[in-house]
């Protein structure tokens, strides 16, 4: 690894290990995701209203208490209820469409982010910190995307969880089936069927 390695104003060889690297990337505000804004325009989502919504996702997929039939449109409806309702103060409400919207903008990237994360696992020798393991991973990501990834806080909670392992569908289309296919909660859709 070379020594002069700069991602988004900082050096990331400045981090001896990974709680150090975090740590910062939360107290400088990387990763806050201030570009992404609801279809309007005019609201900004900031890094904990993002994080909000992965939360809230995650508490909706995860249930074992809801009904794992539901259409893509009752599953959002359920995540956008309890986004409003768990929001960050000083947040604004926001609809369904909006969530969608920003869900599927940041969830190309964490996507991508995890399976450049497991390359880099893979490829790294053992004893590699996780901080090691991070600097490569966005490194690669600016290489590959161009841009930063600024959403370090919302990966490091959903990267162990079995849906950013796999492939699984956003929420485009509202006339699928979200069906629960294993205990873990990993969901596939199919067309048609009530809500």
């Amino acid at each position: 690894m070379s020594g002069d390695e700069n991602f988004g104003g900082f050096d990331l060889n400045a981090f001896g290990d990974w709680g150090a690297c975090t740590t910062f990337l939360g107290a400088t505000g990387f990763g806050r995701g201030e570009e992404e804004e609801e279809d309007l325009g005019r609201y900004p989502y900031n890094r904990k209203e993002t994080l909000a919504l992965y939360n809230a996702w995650v508490s909706i997929s995860y249930d074992p208490i809801v009904e794992n039939q539901q259409t893509r449109l009752c599953f959002w409806e359920k995540v956008t209820e309890a986004y409003n309702e768990t929001k960050p103060k000083g947040a604004r409400r926001r609809n369904l469409k909006m969530l969608c919207s920003l869900f599927d903008r940041c969830d190309r990237d964490i996507k991508k982010f995890c399976a450049i994360y497991g390359t880099e696992v893979a490829n790294y020798q053992n004893g590699a910190s996780g901080a090691d393991i991070l600097r490569a991973a966005l490194r690669v990501f600016k290489d590959d995307k161009g841009k930063d990834f600024k959403h370090v806080d919302v990966w490091s909670t959903v990267k162990d969880l079995e849906r950013w392992a796999g492939d699984v569908p956003s929420c485009t289309g509202s006339n699928s089936k979200h069906t629960k296919h294993t205990a873990g909660g990993q969901y596939s859709f199919s067309e048609g069927g009530e809500g």
